[in-house]
């Protein structure tokens, strides 16, 4: 039988998945106004439908983990939802260093958002997957 949550771990879930879902949210607003579904105006667009979507999954893991009272691995969803959360700042960090030591060649400068972007989404999930590759859960059920 499972016990009760108490009534601030309530209120902490609810807070962290209210503002998951409204960055995600906020996050679909501005893949749509940069150009999805059609891309009419940029490929910007597809990074933030992405980033919406990924970490929606992640926000509804963390919940059913915490519903599901398995503390852990609530835990390891959240550091991924934290993660991309910050991916659009790391996107520009990375938009800033591409420009900075001129990493896009001149006849593909068309692509140095492309490549800024793929850096920016990946990199919170490989973040994210060192995190749970390190995290006591799995470090008991490795096999060595």
């Amino acid at each position: 039988m499972m016990k009760p949550h108490s009534r601030i771990a309530t209120a902490t879930a609810v807070t962290i998945c209210s503002g998951g879902v409204i960055t995600a949210g906020i996050y679909l607003h501005w893949g749509t106004s940069l150009g999805m579904p059609d891309h009419q105006r940029l490929v910007a667009g597809v990074f933030y439908a992405a980033l919406a979507v990924i970490l929606l999954g992640f926000v509804l893991l963390f919940l059913r983990g915490y519903i599901m009272q398995q503390a852990d691995k609530a835990r390891e969803w959240l550091w991924f939802a934290i993660a991309l959360s910050v991916a659009p700042g790391i996107l520009y960090g990375q938009l800033f260093m591409v420009d900075l030591i001129g990493m896009v060649p001149a006849n593909w400068t068309h692509h140095g958002y492309q490549i800024a972007a793929a850096i920016g989404l990946s990199t919170p999930i490989l973040v994210g997957h060192f995190l749970a590759m390190h995290y006591r859960l799995t470090q008991i059920r490795a096999v060595n």
